[in-house]
C-alpha cells in the first residue's frame, strides 16, 4: 500500500527565528501517486515558485492582524477593479455576518471566469479593439498585482471561515497547509477510476490532492452553508489535479460527520428539488483524494521523531506545527 522507494519531504521554517522543521510522508502506492510525483518533480525542475497557505494556532493579536490584511486587500481590489466587493468593516461585524464570506467567494469565482474568458479571447493582444475594454479593468495589460490580490482573497476567505468555525470549539484553530507552485497551469485530468478514491473524512497527518478547481465542491458549500451556490448551480466537482497538496492536522472528528452533515443540510434545504441526488461519482466528489501519510519529523536537523498512534495530536499541533509559519521547500526524495 505504501511506496518503498519514494517519500514526500516538506521543509518548514519559522520566519522570525529561522528554526527549521522537516516532515516526511509515506506515499500511497497507487497510479495517481505516480502522476502527482511527476507533477511535483516537473515544477521543481522548472524552478517554479512555491505558494502556500500555512494555518496554525493563532493569538488574538495575530487574528486581528490577519483581519486588517484581509480588509486592506479588499480595499486594494475595489480601487483597481470594475466591480465593488463588500467591505468587511470589523472582525466582530464579519463574525456576525458570515454570509459576506460566501458573497466574496462568489466575486472571486466571477473574477476567475471573466479572466479566463478574456485570456481565451486573446483580449490582451489588442485590448483597445475588444468589446470588453474598460480602462479600470481589464485595462490595457493584465494587472498582475490585482490577480495576486484575488488569489490572496480566496485564501483569506477560507482562513476566516476556519477561524470562525474554531470560535465555537474552544478556539482549537485549524492546523493545515495548502501548497502549490506558481505560475499554475501544470495539471492532469482525473481518470474515471480516480473518483473511487475520494474520501469525505480528512484524517490527522494525511496529505490530500488539492481541489485545483475554481469554485466550491459539495463539502465546502455545506461547511460554509452556501445555499446560494447550490441554488445557482455553481457547485463545481473536482475534475483535475496538480502538484497542489493539502496537509491536514485538524483533529479527527470521528465517525461519518461530513457525510451526515451534508445529508442533513441537503434535506433541510430541499436540494433534491433543484439537484438530482442520483449523481455519478465524478459529479459528487465528496472530500479529497488521500495521497500520503505523515510518518515523522525533526527540528533543526536534530533527532528524528516517529509519528504513530501514540502521538498526542493536539499537543503536536501546539508545540511543533504552530511554532512555524513558512513552507520553504517541497520535494520527492528517493530512499
Amino acid at each position: 500500500m505504501i511506496k518503498t522507494d519514494k517519500a514526500l519531504k516538506v521543509n518548514a521554517i519559522n520566519s522570525k527565528n529561522k528554526n527549521m522543521l522537516e516532515l516526511e510522508y509515506a506515499i500511497l502506492d497507487i497510479d495517481i501517486s505516480d502522476r502527482w510525483i511527476s507533477l511535483i518533480n516537473k515544477n521543481n525542475d522548472l524552478k517554479r515558485t512555491l505558494r502556500y497557505n500555512y494555518r496554525r494556532i493563532l493569538t488574538d493579536l495575530e487574528v486581528e492582524e490577519k483581519f486588517q490584511d484581509f480588509k486592506n486587500n479588499i480595499l486594494y481590489i475595489n480601487d483597481h477593479y470594475d466591480r465593488k466587493l463588500t467591505d468587511i468593516i470589523s472582525l466582530d461585524f464579519l463574525h456576525g455576518n458570515q454570509d459576506i464570506l460566501n458573497d466574496l467567494h462568489e466575486e472571486y469565482e466571477i473574477y476567475g471566469d471573466r479572466l479566463a474568458e478574456l485570456v481565451n479571447d486573446r483580449y490582451f493582444d489588442d485590448p483597445m479593439k475588444s468589446v470588453f475594454f474598460n480602462p479600470i479593468w481589464p485595462g490595457i495589460r493584465q494587472n498582475k498585482i490585482l490577480h495576486e490580490g484575488f488569489l490572496l482573497l480566496n485564501e483569506q476567505i477560507h482562513n476566516f471561515e476556519a477561524i470562525f468555525r474554531s470560535y465555537g470549539n474552544n478556539k482549537r484553530f485549524l492546523c493545515t497547509c495548502l501548497f502549490d507552485f506558481m505560475p499554475s497551469g501544470i495539471h492532469e485530468n482525473l481518470k474515471p477510476e480516480d473518483f473511487m478514491l475520494f474520501s469525505p473524512e480528512s484524517q490527522w497527518g494525511w496529505a490530500y490532492l488539492g481541489y485545483n478547481t475554481l469554485g466550491k465542491h459539495w463539502g465546502s458549500a455545506c461547511h460554509d452553508n452556501d445555499i446560494e451556490a447550490v441554488k445557482r448551480k455553481a457547485i463545481r466537482p473536482q475534475q483535475r489535479f496538480a502538484a497542489e497538496t493539502y496537509l491536514n492536522f485538524n483533529l479527527n472528528s470521528g465517525g461519518y460527520s461530513t457525510r451526515v452533515k451534508l445529508y442533513k443540510w441537503w434535506l433541510k434545504n430541499n436540494f433534491s428539488e433543484i439537484h438530482d441526488p442520483n449523481m455519478r461519482l465524478n459529479e459528487f466528489c465528496l472530500g479529497f483524494i488521500p495521497i500520503a501519510k505523515f510518518t515523522g519529523y525533526k527540528i533543526n536537523n536534530l533527532n528524528w521523531t516517529t509519528i504513530d498512534e501514540k502521538t498526542n495530536q493536539e499537543e503536536w499541533n501546539a508545540s511543533v506545527w504552530s511554532l512555524f509559519d513558512t513552507i520553504d521547500s517541497v520535494e520527492i526524495i528517493t530512499r
